[in-house]
């Protein structure tokens, strides 16, 4: 599964990944940073789902 949300503030992009391993992660990352004019990439994963 996957979002993309526009947002406003620091954050301009908003993409959420269900992956299977951080591999599948660093897989997209590599992709995205690749586009041009993308200046960075932070990434955060979820400990828990909590509702």
């Amino acid at each position: 599964m996957a979002e993309v949300r526009l947002l406003t503030g620091v954050t301009d992009v908003l993409i959420y990944v269900e992956a299977p391993t951080m591999e599948y992660i660093n897989n997209i990352r590599t992709k995205l940073i690749a586009l041009p004019n993308l200046d960075k990439i932070q990434t955060t994963t979820t400990l828990e789902l909590l509702f």
